[in-house]
């Protein structure tokens, strides 16, 4: 087995919490389905991490775009919502109403819809 060698698998990290990272996921995964699924194929074909190193930081830089992107075109619409789902145990169905407006923002800006659904109920 090759040693790896640490260059290789230094990347930026993410800097974002679970409620972040939960609240933001179903669009994440739209913005970055190709690199998610690439990754995922070969992690899976593979079954050796090391061979998807690279996948992996492409992954990452996706993510990080996609955030910074987000934190630029829809800030208030997020915070609002990651706030929402971090302050209510990361309950999706009491935060309907911060989605709904947040789904709105990132749909204006990013032409990209969520497979969340907003119609259930706890939304008041």
């Amino acid at each position: 087995m090759e040693a790896l060698d640490i260059k290789k698998i230094e990347t930026e990290e993410l800097p974002a919490t679970s409620s972040v990272l939960y609240a933001g996921a179903h669009h994440l995964g739209n913005y970055c389905k190709q690199d998610f699924t690439t990754f995922i194929q070969k992690r899976y074909e593979t079954k050796d991490p090391r061979a998807t190193l690279e996948e992996g930081k492409k992954v990452t830089e996706c993510a990080l775009e996609f955030f910074r992107k987000l934190r630029k075109d829809c800030n208030k619409e997020f915070t609002d919502h990651w706030k929402c789902i971090d302050y209510n145990n990361h309950h999706f169905g009491l935060c309907r109403k911060t989605q709904a407006v947040y789904d709105d923002c990132v749909f204006k800006n990013f032409n990209l819809t969520s497979d969340q659904p907003i119609h259930l109920t706890g939304a008041e």
